[in-house]
């Protein structure tokens, strides 16, 4: 049954995401209320994640300086595990729902690789670019972006994966600058 051998394949290692997801940025325990109430976010009020939600800049001492490197790996990291929360049962779904449309195996493995891994680090982007990266890094968090892109540009182009492993190799120029950085939970979802 290599369907059922791929599927628990994909499964496995999508316990790997879900684990990962909750890695990068947790080392600052200021940060770890849900609530806001971390000595981070108890200067406006509001929660960290609130503040990488909004984007707003306006006119207040800590609103308008760069975040610390720590500030900016907490919320980064914050952002990328909101991202990628459901990402193994999205993954399951679209794996198990086009099953038996009788596309061969290797062909579904990558497009449920596009489909759903895809979005999820568009979006983890997107959420890392709204914040107010250290002026100290900014070129540094750029190409580590920038070696994101370039693997969904790679991903974009996937006809055929054997396994979850097959998208991780698109990516590894930036996990492993993520990984340097300290944002182990946006590497790719994976």
């Amino acid at each position: 049954m290599l369907n059922s051998r791929t599927m628990t394949l994909l499964i496995a290692a999508l316990s790997v995401v879900v684990l990962a997801a909750g890695c990068g940025g947790d080392d600052d325990t200021d940060t770890t209320s849900a609530a806001g109430n971390s000595s981070a976010g108890a200067e406006s009020g509001s929660s960290p994640a609130g503040d990488v939600q909004s984007g707003n800049g306006q006119s207040g001492d800590s609103s308008t300086a760069s975040l610390s490197r720590e500030e900016f790996i907490a919320q980064a990291g914050a952002a990328c595990a909101k991202e990628s929360k459901n990402l193994l049962t999205e993954i399951n779904s679209y794996f198990v729902s086009r099953q038996s449309k009788g596309l061969p195996e290797k062909a579904l493995i990558a497009k449920t690789i596009k489909a759903t891994l895809g979005p999820v680090v568009e979006a983890e982007i997107a959420a890392i670019r709204q914040l107010d990266a250290p002026v100290e890094d900014k070129d540094q968090i750029e190409a580590m972006l920038s070696a994101q892109e370039a693997g969904l540009e790679r991903m974009k182009k996937l006809k055929q994966a054997s396994d979850l492993g097959d998208a991780e190799d698109l990516f590894d120029d930036a996990t492993r600058m993520l990984e340097a950085y300290g944002l182990e939970g946006c590497t790719a979802g994976l």
